[in-house]
């Protein structure tokens, strides 16, 4: 028979332990997430019917799990940064560290993205390195976080050969300064611009070459007290091999 503290040690050991559970975590986290997005369709999509975009789907099912949901706020993305700094918006649906380094990010990535560049069908011009980028001008998005060596090179910019655009509809616009000659190239997500040409066949653009694929995350507010519980609660749902092998299966099933 076990004496009385060795049984309060035991109780406070198993309640520690029940503390730890994702139920526990789950039940200080409210039932609905507001998330600021761009509209960033396949990933996020504002005006695309029922398909919702890849990274809502996949959040929201995850969340399902634990009896939340979430919920998109759209706006043009250096609003939506600002929202969640501000404490309007719960988070980011979809971010890399660079771009808002003080939310608390998920460790592990949603998925991945790969940016590339883009012309006109005549252009000449080829990305191969960071030296490549002061040959031409270049269109982007501003507090867009789109990997090395072209975030530095836009920190930098010593060459005055970057042309920022805030707002909505980001890229639409930057292939109609494509189109007018007031750029020779921009940059976009390649499943970005897929999407996009397969909605918009009245614009035809070639790729120009690609940087590295990169992770995407999803990031939290550090001011909401139960930031850290989610994001350990979404950290082990991205990394159970029977999650990512469902995403696998919604975006063949789904997106292609």
């Amino acid at each position: 028979m076990q004496s009385p503290t060795r049984q309060k040690i035991t109780s406070l050991f198993i309640g520690l332990m029940l503390l730890n559970t994702p139920l526990s975590f789950a039940q200080q986290i409210p039932e609905t997430l507001y998330l600021a997005s761009t509209d960033w369709c396949p990933y996020a999509c504002q005006n695309n019917g029922r398909k919702k975009g890849i990274a809502f789907d996949y959040v929201q099912y995850l969340l399902a799990q634990y009896g939340r949901k979430i919920q998109i706020v759209f706006l043009p993305w250096s609003r939506a940064i600002q929202e969640v700094n501000n404490g309007n918006s719960d988070g980011l649906l979809t971010a890399v560290p660079s771009e808002s380094p003080e939310l608390l990010f998920t460790h592990q990535p949603l998925m991945t993205y790969q940016m590339c560049f883009y012309g006109l069908p005549s252009a000449l011009w080829q990305y191969t390195n960071k030296d490549s980028l002061v040959q031409v001008t270049i269109g982007v998005m501003a507090d867009y976080g789109y990997g090395e060596p072209l975030d530095s090179f836009i920190a930098d910019n010593t060459h005055n050969n970057i042309v920022q655009l805030a707002g909505s509809e980001g890229l639409g616009r930057l292939v109609l300064m494509l189109e007018k000659n007031r750029i020779a190239a921009l940059i976009e997500d390649a499943n970005v611009m897929n999407w996009h040409l397969q909605n918009n066949d009245k614009h035809t653009v070639k790729q120009l070459g690609c940087l590295s694929q990169n992770p995407f995350y999803l990031a939290l507010s550090p001011k909401l007290p139960w930031a850290a519980s989610l994001i350990h609660l979404l950290d082990r749902s991205l990394s159970d091999p029977t999650n990512i092998s469902w995403l696998e299966n919604h975006i063949r099933s789904e997106y292609r």
